[in-house]
């Protein structure tokens, strides 16, 4: 994707629309108090091009009146590899009790204190590393054609699975942050192969994962369009999910379920601190 045609920085720039916005508004503010018309005037065209990220503030969940219950419940957090504190995440599982456990950064340490999960969710698919690229999903039901695959060329593995029980197809996925050109193309180049995959599982795809880009990124409304997908956040609020320690107003969403167009999202909601830099999410789909 070449971010779009923009170079790296001036694509990171576009991760913080939303707070840009808030301080033209705040600045807009200033200007109307000194009665200074062209600054007014200057600032209200800045809020304008933000006004986007602006009104998800105010956004109310979608109507549900047409729907019924029954839908499968994902829970999917970023442990953050160096992250001691798997009691949060366990303590988590246990109050959400989702269908399935997506998890990014994990390491062999994790898994292995992880085993307690294996009770009530015997059936796994791990990938685990030392760096911050491990992946692992675990399910209360068994997997259907579940593998480990590596898409992009930046040496990282995602997970491909259905689950027993449900017509959706997830696939999670961790690319590298886009620190630095040759980062940020190996972002890129993941970010297009997972949607041109995503696109391929049809329309009751769900793809998860520490997209590294917010949505009003070049780079995440490319992979909407490639993989024909929809954000979940949409009708949700903000719900910014990094860096978990700033306040609500400073953090950006990174954290993502993009749904097929089949797939209907009937609750979605960023959860608390489990220790780790991102805050986990859960969603229930249908």
């Amino acid at each position: 994707m070449a971010c779009a045609g923009l170079h790296w920085t001036l694509e990171l720039s576009t991760h913080f629309a939303f707070q840009y916005g808030l301080l033209a508004l705040a600045v807009m503010a200033g200007f109307a108090c000194l009665a200074r018309p062209l600054g007014l005037a200057l600032t209200a065209v800045v809020v304008g091009l933000h006004s986007g990220p602006l009104l998800e503030l105010t956004e109310s969940p979608p109507d549900r009146a047409a729907l019924t219950p029954g839908g499968t419940r994902l829970l999917m957090a970023n442990v953050r590899t160096s992250n001691a504190n798997r009691r949060g995440l366990l303590e988590l599982v246990e109050s959400t009790q989702p269908d399935a456990v997506l998890l990014l950064e994990v390491s062999e340490a994790w898994l292995a204190d992880l085993a307690p999960l294996e009770v009530e969710f015997p059936h796994r698919l791990a990938a685990p590393r030392g760096d911050n690229f491990g992946i692992a999903l675990y399910s209360r039901r068994p997997l259907i054609d579940g593998r480990i695959v590596q898409l992009g060329a930046a040496g990282v593995p995602s997970i491909e699975t259905g689950l027993e029980g449900s017509s959706l197809r997830l696939l999670l996925t961790h690319p590298v942050p886009p620190m630095g050109s040759g980062a940020a193309a190996q972002r890129d180049r993941q970010l297009e192969a997972v949607a041109r995959r995503a696109r391929e599982l049809g329309p009751r795809v769900v793809l998860a994962g520490d997209l590294n880009a917010t949505p009003w990124s070049p780079v995440f409304s490319r992979v909407l369009d490639l993989g024909a997908l929809r954000d979940s956040r949409r009708g949700f609020g903000l719900q910014p999910t990094w860096s978990a320690g700033l306040p609500y107003l400073v953090r950006i969403p990174i954290d993502h379920f993009l749904v097929g167009r089949d797939v209907r999202v009937l609750h979605r909601e960023v959860g608390p601190r489990i220790g780790s830099d991102h805050l986990p999410v859960l969603v229930e789909l249908r």
